[in-house]
């Protein structure tokens, strides 16, 4: 007891001392700020409006000033709505918290939310139109019901919620009547789906859900299990209408996405594969090659192109005179080359006469060059889609720790970028030295706790050293983003739970993990979350022959066995990745898509490791923790029982 009166008493004495050494402030009286008139204050909102359009917006506001109560609402409402249209969009969030509810009636109540919706749409608050949009439809008409159920589905899109973007266009459709509008809904869902992977899809699939929904779930399912083997489309179809007959797929959209499904669809006759199979990439180009060629063996039976190999290791030679190579020798499409230097080189070229995939990226590139696609394993992609997992998951504060080189430098942005456009915000970065395998200076520094010692120290320095404290972590984070490879993943996750920071999730990149199961090893990044191909997370046919003949390097090069077995099925789909926005392949590396600079990126499946292995998360684990809050909407005619 007397200690611990002695602890209190002491702290005491120390914020007293420390308050003392302030300088008193004299005290004054502060003016009250002009107050700001509504005129004053939307015209600094507005950007382009004409004069004529200005003096229009000062009469909607004499307008309502000169009016009280209902009709002043009706005026302002008039007013934003007007903005909205003007494009003046603060402006218009601006006028609308003008508007005082009491006084609303509720046709102009539905008015002021669906057109706050709209412009937080416009500026890509898709969680603030989600909280906006009421959380039932009782008391709107048939078309504000219908246009609720867009803005939220577009909302739940743009968040990165496509699932839930799918339920509710589903819930729509019971309130479209118009042809044209059922159509246009049908086939927004089918391009949601098409966003979506095989994995997430079979993984929906369990979930209970209606007929209507399963229908369309199990005939995205389908489409991808057959893309590569598009001949067989028609059959797989119709036994899909055998079991869904009632489906409102079935009418028209079937028979539609029929022909969709087979149109540019490009096979060429000759592929020439330029890869550096001598040089200090050998061991990564041939694992490329072996995944390219043991694809092309596989489907051989549906496919006769012939295949040259053209090894570019020689330094002296350009890559344009490699290309003209493949061409003397008859190639009508080209994959590689795998140097960036290289892909700089031909990205310089306005228009190529052969179609080349590459299979790394361009340094910098600002336009386009026609016929060159890009595609690689982008690290930046998965550190976005862990930012985007991380928002699902409710976390809005993060702590980023990073490796001090170019690499680390890329991946911290990419997530903090991804992270603070979907409302979070990065309150602690911090980069480390990976070749050390102490990392607790960049750690403590990190958690705060360099500072927090530094404030205990102080305080026994000036009470005395018996005085008993303990540093403590910062507690304005709820989540850790790391970036590293294997040995430094195993190393941080257990230094971050000495240093009191077991109880935050940390998330990371695939370049965590090795790609080949090790339990002993791998058990202390257990609970990590992280993104990985379906190549590493999901058994294949071409996978199990390939471990088979290559045992060693399928270990260390498995991405880029999966790399090369993509290269190959994309090159038939790139034109119809061009051709068509929000297209997709469901390939071994993610669920691929073409960006306008027509390089590929890549959708990865999410997953945790559990007992030293990697397991994907389950369906439940990548719903938006944000709509599961929300109180259902009321049915419509067909909407009962969707989950």
């Amino acid at each position: 007891m007397i200690k611990s009166v002695n602890l209190y008493l002491s702290l005491f004495l120390f914020i007293l001392l420390a308050g003392c050494a302030q300088k008193p402030q004299l005290s004054k009286t502060i003016p009250p700020a002009p107050a700001v008139t509504i005129e004053k204050e939307l015209t600094s909102q507005t950007k382009q409006l004409t004069e004529s359009q200005t003096e229009t917006l000062k009469d909607y506001i004499q307008r309502s000033e000169a009016n009280p109560g209902p009709l002043r609402q009706q005026y302002i409402l008039e007013m934003s709505e007007w903005l909205y249209e003007q494009l003046e969009l603060k402006a218009a969030l601006r006028a609308l918290d003008k508007l005082q509810p009491e006084y609303l009636t509720l046709r102009q109540s539905n008015r002021a939310f669906l057109l706050k919706s709209r412009i937080m749409l416009s500026q890509g608050d898709y969680t603030g139109v989600i909280k906006t949009l009421p959380s039932t439809l009782v008391n709107l008409n048939n078309q504000q019901k219908i246009d609720v159920l867009n803005l939220r589905a577009q909302a739940f899109l743009g968040a990165s919620y496509p699932f839930e973007a799918i339920r509710t266009r589903i819930k729509l459709s019971a309130y479209l009547h118009d042809e044209l509008a059922i159509d246009d809904n049908q086939y927004t869902i089918w391009r949601i789906l098409n966003l979506m992977s095989l994995n997430s899809l079979k993984q929906i699939n369990t979930l209970p859900l209606n007929s209507q929904l399963k229908g369309w779930i199990e005939l995205a399912i389908v489409t991808k299990n057959n893309q590569n083997n598009w001949q067989r489309l028609e059959d797989v179809y119709q036994d899909w209408l055998q079991n869904n007959p009632q489906h409102p797929a079935g009418r028209t959209f079937l028979a539609t996405l029929a022909k969709n499904q087979i149109e540019l669809i490009k096979q060429p006759r000759h592929i020439a594969l330029l890869l550096p199979l001598n040089d200090k990439f050998a061991g990564a180009a041939r694992a490329i090659r072996d995944g390219f060629l043991s694809t092309h063996f596989h489907a051989q039976r549906r496919n006769q192109a012939q295949i040259s190999v053209i090894d570019t290791s020689k330094s002296q030679t350009s890559i344009w005179q490699h290309y003209q190579t493949a061409i003397q020798k008859g190639a009508d499409f080209i994959v590689g080359p795998l140097a960036k230097a290289s892909i700089d080189e031909l990205s310089k070229i306005k228009e190529l006469e052969v179609p080349v995939l590459t299979l790394n990226y361009a340094e910098q590139q600002s336009s386009v060059t026609d016929n060159l696609f890009q595609f690689g394993l982008l690290p930046e992609d998965e550190a976005g889609q862990i930012a985007e997992l991380a928002i699902k998951q409710g976390k809005k504060h993060a702590a980023i720790l990073v490796p001090a080189s170019a690499w680390g430098q890329r991946l911290q942005s990419a997530f903090q970028h991804r992270f603070e456009e979907l409302g979070g915000e990065a309150r602690s970065i911090k980069t480390y030295q990976s070749q050390k395998n102490d990392f607790s200076n960049s750690i403590t520094t990190l958690l705060n706790l360099t500072q927090s010692n530094q404030r205990v120290n102080k305080i026994r320095q000036l009470l005395g050293n018996n005085i008993k404290s303990e540093a403590y972590r910062r507690r304005d984070i709820d989540m850790i983003f790391i970036a590293g490879q294997p040995r430094a993943a195993r190393s941080i996750l257990p230094q971050l739970k000495f240093h009191q920071a077991s109880d935050l999730q940390v998330y990371s990149t695939s370049h965590a993990f090795s790609g080949t199961p090790n339990k002993s090893a791998d058990r202390d990044i257990n609970q990590l979350l992280y993104c990985d191909i379906p190549w590493v997370l999901e058994d294949n046919e071409i996978k199990s022959r390939i471990e088979k003949n290559w045992p060693e390097s399928s270990k260390r090069y498995s991405r880029l066995y999966a790399l090369g077995a993509d290269a190959y099925h994309l090159i038939p789909y790139l034109g119809r990745l061009k051709a068509r926005a929000g297209e997709n392949f469901s390939g071994y590396t993610g669920n691929l898509y073409l960006d306008p600079l027509l390089r590929i990126h890549r959708k990865l499946i999410s997953a945790q490791f559990i007992e030293g292995l990697p397991v994907p998360l389950a369906a439940d684990d990548n719903m938006s923790s944000l709509y599961q809050h929300q109180t259902p909407a009321s049915p419509g005619p067909s909407e009962q029982n969707i989950n």
